[in-house]
């Protein structure tokens, strides 16, 4: 339900996925052997697991690249709408605390979605990433969190939709944090975000009063333009890579669009269809 894009049924939604999520968790669903493994074995069926894969598609995630990723991609609409947001960001910070995984690439999508809203100064949120994540060096552009290209391409992109039409300077701040240590992570991947940054990087510097924020992008800029990572740059080639991980639908998913609710609702029906006789 939370993939439907309307606001109605989006925050009537979140109660009840809180709910049955921390349900689950009670009665011992997650124990063995986490909750995106339980939740991908419950979506199999010879009608539910075509429909799903099916909306899916629609939507623009993919649950089996990143299980987290999905779900938070499908939450930013929620995290940037003031009517929803801090329901979204209790629901989210369900997901984390008891999604019981193993390993920290696993909960990025998670972490991904709060730290802008929460801050890297939060104790109880920090405490939890430094619990899947060894390094202190760094907030989350590690080996652990983030341990290859695929994982690095949906984080920098997921923070620059956040940041593109972002005017909290704290949410700000936390992104181009990580974002430098990410060009210096791996730099070649950096490039994906050009197309979404580029404007808002533009009205900090001509208008941000905030030292340590025009700091951090002024070191950005540097290393951007020390490594010659714009002559590697081009629109089709991030395109291509959201496509490669069946994440397009992260363009866009900060806002809700009405135009796609009335496909969605049809193919929802048919889900809980098959849900009944699955």
């Amino acid at each position: 339900l939370i993939q439907i894009h309307d606001i109605n049924i989006f925050q009537a939604s979140l109660p009840l996925l809180d709910n049955v999520i921390k349900t689950l968790d009670e009665t011992g669903h997650f124990q063995s052997s986490g909750m995106n493994s339980f939740c991908m074995e419950a979506r199999k069926g010879a009608r539910l697991e075509p429909l799903l894969d099916k909306f899916d598609n629609m939507t623009g995630v993919n649950f089996d690249t990143s299980f987290s990723f999905a779900i938070s991609t499908l939450m930013l609409k929620g995290l940037k709408s003031p009517t929803v947001k801090t329901s979204t960001v209790k629901v989210l910070s369900t997901f984390l605390r008891i999604c019981n995984e193993n390993n920290g690439s696993s909960v990025l999508g998670y972490f991904s979605g709060l730290l802008p809203i929460k801050g890297d100064d939060d104790v109880e949120l920090m405490g939890l990433l430094r619990h899947y994540s060894n390094s202190n060096d760094t907030i989350i552009c590690n080996k652990t969190m983030v341990p290859d290209k695929s994982h690095c391409n949906l984080l920098f992109y997921f923070l620059a939709t956040i940041l593109k039409n972002s005017e909290l300077e704290h949410e700000q701040q936390v992104i181009y944090k990580i974002f430098l240590e990410g060009i210096y992570y791996m730099p070649d991947v950096f490039p994906i975000v050009f197309d979404q940054i580029k404007e808002k990087i533009s009205q900090v510097l001509a208008n941000s009063q905030n030292p340590e924020i025009l700091s951090t992008i002024h070191k950005i800029n540097h290393e951007i333009y020390n490594r010659t990572l714009t002559a590697s740059y081009s629109s089709a080639s991030a395109n291509q890579a959201l496509q490669n991980l069946g994440y397009l639908g992260l363009q866009g998913s900060d806002q809700f669009n009405p135009k796609q609710k009335s496909g969605q609702i049809q193919i929802v029906c048919n889900i809980l269809d098959a849900m009944l006789e699955d």
